[in-house]
């Protein structure tokens, strides 16, 4: 049985470091040196100069394709749950998507 392969994921400073390692090596050379395909270095070369300037958290992962989804009606629906919560009713999901149903039924 095949098994998916997963996908390995590089912090800022860790594509940073290898960037600096492997300045003046060809791509063959980079790649068997750093144990990173050919294809993932030739992509942080090409983006070097963002990788250089991002100011951001140290730790950030590339994990996040597409845009954040947003729920218009989240502060509502939080407030709903916290009532539920202090009136000591039982709060699942299905109560969650009946009051969402019935509030906004869009």
């Amino acid at each position: 049985m095949l098994t998916k392969r997963l996908r390995k994921h590089y912090t800022i400073n860790t594509k940073r470091a290898v960037l600096q390692a492997i300045m003046g090596k060809t791509e063959r050379e980079a790649a068997w040196s750093e144990g990173i395909s050919r294809w993932t270095l030739n992509d942080w070369r090409m983006d070097e100069e963002s990788i250089f300037a991002y100011e951001g958290s140290e730790k950030t992962l590339s994990r996040t394709p597409g845009r954040s989804e947003t729920v218009l009606f989240s502060v509502e629906l939080i407030t709903f749950m916290k009532e539920a919560r202090r009136d000591s009713e039982v709060l699942t999901a299905k109560t969650m998507a009946c009051y969402v149903r019935d509030q906004y039924p869009e």
